[in-house]
């Protein structure tokens, strides 16, 4: 699933509620007996890595278990909803009408510098197109192609509020203002836009000290305006030494930006290919992240082949997998190592990257190998029980198909991969491992808790698995559905409880397995259908 089509307020509810409200992430919340599954039929409809991505990296959190989401190039497809939300923001901001007054400083400098473009642009009734309207659309998309490289960097940029009194980006001040649309016209290319604009009082050299403010030279070279950037260096500005607050140079944009002569022409004028910014990246970082094969062989033929055992290749290869960036990921696994392969498969599995996971296995032979399709990271888990736990078909998908993996490996915790999808309610995983003889081998056993994957889904509510594994074909076992039926009427609330949205699915599952029982003349214990919640030793904490 991609990035959902949904209305604007449900966005707006995302934004406002969820990221700001939400202290521990999706994959917590879902996970969490009190109030998961009362969000899950919620978050379900989203891609559960755009929601995390977004929602975590906004919020800012440092999950242990997920950090690894917050360091790296986001995926894809979550920076499509952060540019979608980014564009509600600014339009918000635009007609001021930004929900609970908070002030969003990069969709704040989107409506900013949009006014100004049209405030000092425009001319209303001209032959030349250059009316409000166009004006507002050009500078408006230009403005939030510039922020979205903060974006790319950070998403929880998104969520970035200004708390000074008047704002660092207030429109009244018309250095602010002006120095956002001379950005905006560098990235067009609008020579004659920035001449007007500097006329105006617009400094030429940006604001480089405000993060938030563009420098015309990092514009022009996102956009690839050469002509742009003659022009500014005929204005005694240093194409090659200027840099942002972050230390990203102009040869940083235009690597991002994908533009092969501007790559070339500020090499050309002084730009060094292996500069670095505050954070260690250089350009071929941004080159990889934002999917630009022409440009990562262009600096990469430049420097030579040696730099890219000095470019820290793993991150390269993790930065162009989360994008989806499978042209560039084919291109590195030619270059790099056994060794460094198997570092890039534990460090997914550590920060439960799927989709670095399934670019590996996609690159990978057959029969011939390069790395350890099974091996075992933190409680014994193999990519095949991650791929499970995070309901990831294609990755399931793929790792079934290989001959070579271990398809009902037992992780310390006694859980298969048939298991951790039940638990974790992903009943396409469930569905792929069912139809898979090797993986159904011991389809019915029990977790060092006493936990069968009947059992965590009846708990739990989640009622299309245990609609599933009641399935006859499946054969489960009397004492099987005798024990989930036990364990799953204990999540029930006596009279004194809280009845939640997951109580009813609760008690339609243990309907479901007791209708199940009947049928075959089942007699189980009275034990099993006792509501009092006793404590018990072999209950799965988790």
């Amino acid at each position: 699933m991609g990035l959902p089509t949904l209305p604007a307020e449900i966005f707006d509810e995302i934004i406002h509620v969820i990221a700001h409200d939400w202290d521990h992430g999706p994959f917590a919340v879902v996970e969490d007996q009190e109030y998961g599954s009362d969000m899950s039929w919620f978050l379900k409809r989203f891609d559960y890595v755009v929601m995390d991505q977004f929602l975590m990296a906004a919020k800012g959190l440092n999950l242990i278990l997920y950090k690894g989401l917050l360091s790296m190039e986001p995926v894809g497809s979550a920076l499509a909803m952060v540019e979608r939300l980014l564009r509600l923001l600014a339009n918000s901001c635009l007609q001021n009408t930004t929900r609970r007054n908070r002030r969003y400083i990069s969709a704040n400098a989107i409506a900013v510098g949009t006014k100004a473009a049209v405030n000092s642009l425009a001319q209303p009734g001209s032959q030349d197109g250059e009316d409000p309207d166009t004006i507002r659309r050009m500078y408006f998309d230009a403005l939030v192609a510039i922020n979205m490289v903060h974006m790319r960097l950070r998403l929880r940029n998104l969520l970035q509020e200004d708390y000074s009194e008047e704002g660092v980006l207030e429109e009244k001040k018309q250095e602010s203002s002006t120095v956002l649309a001379l950005a905006a016209a560098a990235y067009l290319g609008r020579i004659d836009h920035m001449e007007r604009l500097i006329a105006m009082g617009a400094d030429i050299q940006g604001n480089p000290s405000n993060e938030w403010t563009c420098p015309p030279v990092m514009a022009a070279a996102l956009g690839g305006q050469v002509k742009t950037l003659e022009h500014i260096s005929r204005c005694r500005i240093d194409l090659a030494g200027q840099t942002d607050p972050n230390g990203n140079g102009a040869l940083h944009f235009a690597a991002m930006g994908g533009h092969t002569e501007t790559v070339k022409y500020l090499i050309k004028a002084g730009a060094e290919p292996d500069s670095q910014n505050k954070s260690s990246e250089r350009p071929i970082n941004w080159a990889v992240g934002a999917g630009q094969l022409h440009i990562f062989r262009q600096l990469l033929t430049r420097q030579g082949a040696r730099k890219i055992g000095e470019w820290s290749p793993e991150l390269l290869f993790i930065r162009a997998a989360k994008g989806g960036h499978g042209h560039i990921v084919a291109e590195l696994s030619k270059r790099l190592s056994k060794t460094v392969l198997e570092c890039i498969l534990v460090d997914a599995m550590e920060n439960g990257s799927t989709q670095v996971l399934r670019t590996l296995v996609e690159s990978m032979s057959d029969t011939r190998p390069k790395i350890n399709i099974n091996y075992q990271g933190s409680f014994g888990r193999t990519p095949l029980t991650f791929a499970a736990f995070f309901g990831d078909i294609r990755l399931v998908a793929l790792l079934l198909a290989r001959r070579d993996v271990k398809k009902a490996h037992i992780d310390e915790e006694g859980h298969t991969p048939l298991i951790v999808a039940a638990r974790n309610d992903n009943l396409g995983a469930l569905c792929l491992l069912l139809a898979d003889p090797e993986a159904t081998a011991d389809m019915w056993r029990q977790n060092i808790f006493g936990q069968t994957m009947l059992s965590f889904a009846a708990r739990w509510g989640h009622l299309n698995i245990v609609e599933r594994l009641l399935d006859p074909a499946l054969g489960v076992p009397k004492e099987v559905v005798g024990r989930a039926i036990q364990l799953a009427v204990r999540e029930l609330p006596g009279p004194e409880g809280v009845h939640t949205l997951n109580t009813d699915r609760i008690r339609d599952g243990v309907m479901l397995m007791k209708d199940y029982a009947a049928k075959r003349g089942w007699l189980l214990e009275s034990s099993s259908f006792s509501s009092e919640r006793e404590e018990d030793d072999n209950d799965d904490p988790s």
